[in-house]
């Protein structure tokens, strides 16, 4: 199950929806809503607002119990942390906040959401953060801005390993391809690029809009949107032969 803003509404509806039978389950009256997500155990959902703030749902009743003011600026983007009680967020105030969570026993407040101390990185992009993302094993995060970097983050210490001038517009949308630290952005410029974050290296470029590209998801395939109308599918296991191709080149040479 995933959360998405209704693309004619979102100003003030959030819609849940079933993938494996193509169907809205509930919608939802909420604030300007630009990111979302589904918490572990599916009990609660945030959604991240125009109005800075991070509405926590109840999706069994299907109401908002609670909104937390987390920035002044539009919050951009929110993402879990695998095996963690903690999400992270962004913003269009250029910060990026780590947050933890607890279930409680209290019937007047089952839910807790806090940041704690020196958790969040204000210093990070010189433009809003727009999206990011975890490694599947926790151990990195990857920001992406504006600004047109990538930034790559340790979740160990919380230092930044490397800023990547990435895209020669805006990147739109940064995702790790699964059990790997492969990461896949796409930009404002067209394109679409491949990187590895460990050795901080560009592996591929993929090159086919004529237009924005605004979304990206890999999971059998990597499916790639744009503002040109085009949809444009690539197979993720022939993505993930690249770096080993490279790598047999680079050995030739």
């Amino acid at each position: 199950m995933q959360i998405i803003s209704d693309p004619e509404l979102s100003h003030n509806v959030v819609k849940f929806w079933n993938p494996s039978i193509s169907s809205c389950l509930r919608t939802i009256d909420s604030g300007f809503a630009l990111c979302g997500l589904i918490l572990p155990h599916n009990k609660n959902a945030l959604v991240g607002t125009k109005g800075g703030t991070i509405e926590i749902i109840e999706i069994g009743s299907g109401t908002c119990i609670d909104v937390v003011k987390a920035y002044d600026g539009y919050v951009r983007s929110i993402v879990t942390i695998p095996n963690g009680d903690g999400f992270v967020t962004g913003s269009e105030d250029h910060e990026v906040k780590f947050w933890e969570y607890q279930y409680t026993q209290q019937p007047d407040q089952e839910f807790s959401l806090w940041i704690p101390s020196n958790f969040s990185y204000p210093y990070g992009h010189k433009l809003p953060v727009l999206c990011m993302d975890i490694s599947s094993n926790g151990t990195l995060l990857v920001t992406s801005s504006a600004d047109k970097n990538l930034k790559i983050w340790g979740l160990d210490f919380g230092d930044c390993h490397k800023s990547i001038f990435a895209h020669a517009d805006s990147v739109m949308v940064v995702q790790f391809v699964r059990n790997t630290h492969y990461v896949l952005s796409v930009g404002k410029d067209h394109l679409i690029k491949y990187w590895d974050v460990d050795k901080f290296e560009l592996l591929l470029t993929l090159e086919g809009h004529h237009a924005e590209v605004w979304c990206c998801q890999s999971i059998i395939v990597v499916i790639l949107l744009s503002q040109d109308r085009m949809t444009f599918p690539f197979v993720v296991g022939i993505v993930l032969k690249s770096p080993f191709l490279l790598r047999k080149r680079k050995k030739k040479d």
